[in-house]
């Protein structure tokens, strides 16, 4: 008994020291000082995710590599601008002398008077000027009455009263060095031969001009100065050839190859020796209209905007082009030095029915519109 005893506090003697040796102390560092054993930091308390919409600024889109072009949005297309007003100062008018004629029905000049006009002029480079004359504001009879000599059904019916805004007119039909200059500044449609006349010479009007030539060069005159340059009107046309006048001429009933270069062909009513069959430079017979403008008479026929018509059925009264697709063919006005005098009247209508043709008796003259009160004023003393 006493040995089962001894055996039992034995085992429990045996069973102490292991478990003493399990619970021994740490290690006591060298010079006595025990190391502190590190305390286990607290397990983090999980926080409960909540379910929410991620907000849409917060995401980032994934970059574009750089090989790869990202599409840009197309502009919306709007319509391309028409040529303004320049920034720059209205133009300063200037006043100018010239001497105008009366001639009777037998072609004799009976009467020379001096007049007076405002201009302004256009500097388009290498010594080029393109003056252009003040015309006022006005109203007259378009058209020729009945009674007219060697009127033409075209001319009529009469209209009465047509009113017309103050405008500016070049002084002269556009020539060759002009036209030189603005051929060579960039193209807005078409492309334009610098030397297209028949006939050279500086002061000479261009000719061999289509009307969409010269649509091109007011097009181009128009974004160099930006002011808004066109061919007139069929009616700004004859109230600037008429100036005032009611008779078949500005000068009168009759006109004379000393005042107009007309009918300049073998056989024809004014030869000028000077300048046989063909042009003469712009204001060479030295006599203008009532307006101060040269050559609205002959030298070459010139372009107006609008489309023809064999009438003035229908016509507006209000000055402005009559563009209708009535007919493809453009006007065109004055007559020309390879024309009889009758066909120089003033109120003389044709058409050129072969459009891309070229001939040299075509030229042309260009308008300004002012959109401000007329100032101007044309005297005649």
């Amino acid at each position: 008994m006493k040995q089962s005893k001894v055996a039992a506090i034995v085992l429990i003697v045996m069973l102490l020291a292991s478990l003493g040796k399990l619970a021994a102390p740490a290690r006591q560092a060298p010079g006595g000082s025990k190391r502190p054993r590190p305390t286990p930091a607290p397990a983090p308390t999980p926080t409960p995710r909540l379910r929410t919409a991620v907000p849409v600024a917060v995401l980032t889109p994934t970059p574009t590599p750089a090989f790869i072009s990202r599409p840009k949005p197309r502009p919306t297309p709007r319509p391309a601008p028409m040529p303004s007003l320049s920034p720059s100062p209205w133009p300063v008018l200037k006043g100018c002398e010239f001497e105008t004629a009366k001639v009777d029905a037998g072609g004799q000049v009976t009467e020379r008077r001096r007049g007076q006009a405002q201009y302004f002029t256009e500097e388009l480079g290498d010594g080029v000027r393109l003056e252009m004359v003040a015309i006022p504001r006005g109203s007259f009879p378009m058209g020729s009455p009945e009674s007219e000599k060697h009127r033409l059904p075209n001319e009529g019916p009469l209209l009465s009263e047509v009113t017309v805004p103050s405008f500016y007119m070049s002084r002269f039909e556009v020539t060759q060095a002009q036209w030189r200059v603005v051929a060579r500044w960039s193209k807005v449609k078409l492309d334009l031969h610098p030397t297209p006349s028949a006939f050279s010479g500086d002061h000479r009007p261009v000719e061999c001009v289509l009307w969409a030539e010269a649509m091109e060069f007011c097009a181009r005159l128009s974004r160099h100065t930006g002011r808004s340059y066109r061919l007139p009107s069929e009616a700004e046309w004859e109230y600037a050839c008429r100036a005032g006048t009611t008779t078949p001429f500005a000068f009168g009933e009759a006109i004379t190859s000393k005042s107009v270069n007309f009918g300049n062909y073998p056989g024809g009513s004014g030869l000028i020796a000077e300048y046989p069959n063909g042009t003469t430079p712009v204001g060479y017979f030295g006599v203008a209209n009532a307006f101060g403008l040269y050559d609205m008479h002959g030298n070459v026929w010139e372009w107006c905007l609008d489309a023809y018509h064999a009438s003035y059925r229908g016509a507006p009264t209000d000055g402005s082009a009559w563009d209708s697709q009535v007919d493809a063919n453009r006007v065109r006005r004055g007559g020309s030095w390879g024309n009889p005098d009758r066909d120089s009247r003033s109120a003389r209508r044709s058409q050129w029915d072969v459009p891309d043709l070229k001939a040299a008796i075509h030229g042309f003259r260009v308008l300004m519109s002012d959109a401000r009160p007329s100032r101007s004023r044309t005297t005649i003393k």
